[in-house]
């Protein structure tokens, strides 16, 4: 059986896994009926249009987050920068640096932290 289709010479079912014959009956869908498609596609396309809708969801949620983060001045829950330490602590830093006592001993004196102990004694 020919293809009704004008000048057009293969035959309307090739069997066999032919390229050929297999794009020839993709574009002469609409001569068997083409609306046999539209069932297979239909959940398809319902699902991406689900997806797409989910994932903007998502994507509001993330960047409100993102904007609440940086008002509040935090990142993933920890504050941005180091830790304040309090003014108390910092003079008692001062004083012992003053008096002669070592970074390590001052830090285990103190309660904190070496490099603390080196930042508040480089601004001496």
């Amino acid at each position: 059986m020919a293809c009704p289709r004008a000048g057009c010479t293969q035959p309307a079912f090739t069997p066999g896994p032919s390229a050929d014959a297999a794009a020839h009956r993709a574009d002469d869908q609409h001569l068997v009926g083409g609306l046999r498609s539209i069932p297979k596609a239909l959940p398809v396309f319902a699902t991406s249009v689900f997806a797409e809708f989910e994932r903007e969801m998502i994507r509001e949620r993330v960047t409100a987050g993102m904007a609440r983060a940086k008002a509040k001045g935090t990142k993933t829950g920890n504050p941005i920068g180091r830790p304040a330490v309090g003014e108390a602590v910092e003079q008692r830093i001062r004083e012992l640096r003053g008096q002669g006592v070592g970074m390590l001993k001052v830090a285990k004196l103190v309660g904190c932290g070496v490099s603390v102990v080196q930042r508040v004694s480089g601004a001496l």
